[in-house]
């Protein structure tokens, strides 16, 4: 591999992260709010995806997603 391609792999993964965690700050957002408890575990589980620096994102995502979980009452059923 080229020096090219291998920058274009690291933009390709790093828009990938960067999308993958526009999804992980609405199911915050949604969980904060607590509205849409299905889209708020769907956002949590992509955010299970995301693979940053000792993978801590995706393990506070895993925890994100345990806690959605156990709270799904809290939430406001339309």
């Amino acid at each position: 591999m080229n020096e090219e391609q291998i920058k274009n792999a690291f933009l390709a993964c790093g828009s990938i992260g960067i999308i993958l965690s526009v999804f992980a700050i609405l199911g915050g957002i949604l969980s904060f709010k607590r509205k849409n408890w299905k889209i708020a575990i769907v956002c949590s589980a992509l955010g299970l995806l995301i693979i940053g620096q000792l993978l801590l994102s995706s393990i506070l995502c895993l925890i994100a997603t345990i806690l959605l979980f156990f709270s799904k009452n809290e939430f406001i059923i339309k």
